[in-house]
């Protein structure tokens, strides 16, 4: 009996979504690097804050400010990847993950870290969840045109209870 051998190609997402609309890539933020002044001013503030709570007796609260201060230190150096997205006829590639448009609600932009973001709220009920992806300047026209051709716009950007928490908090 001849050996027979399947030669199987590995998937194409381009293939799946079809014809190429607009593709870009963009850093999650355009948050400047900080200089030596502001870990500075962070870790006197918390000395300062710290030296209150020792003066009042207060050790569990110098606890949480030396815990504080830890994690803004550690994540104030987390750098901001780079999301390279496509828009396609049939759906939006968001970092080698497909999103088709019959499972996207709506659409909305936003604008998350000084980055103008757009936001795909994915269809599911209440508790549905939703995709962000920044979005170069000069992009910006070409996708919304595509996009309200096939999706609607949603102009509230605070649809659900933790982004109007989250609205509240950047007035």
């Amino acid at each position: 009996m001849p050996e027979v051998t399947i030669a199987m190609e590995p998937k194409d997402e381009s293939s799946e979504t079809d014809n190429l609309i607009a593709e870009w890539s963009e850093r999650e933020s355009n948050i400047a690097d900080r200089g030596k002044k502001w870990y500075v001013s962070i870790a006197l503030g918390a000395l300062l804050i710290a030296g209150f709570f020792v003066w009042q007796k207060q050790y569990s609260g110098v606890f949480l400010i030396a815990v504080s201060a830890v994690f803004v230190l550690f994540f104030s150096k987390n750098k901001h990847k780079l999301v390279k997205v496509a828009l396609y006829e049939k759906g939006i590639l968001i970092d080698e993950r497909t999103y088709h448009f019959e499972d996207i609600k709506e659409f909305s932009f936003i604008e998350i870290n000084n980055v103008l973001t757009l936001k795909l709220t994915l269809a599911g009920g209440m508790f549905s969840g939703y995709v962000t992806a920044p979005v170069k300047e000069e992009y910006i026209e070409q996708v919304q045109e595509y996009l309200s051709e096939i999706l609607p716009e949603n102009h509230d950007h605070f649809s659900s209870f933790i982004d109007k928490i989250g609205g509240f908090f950047q007035k």
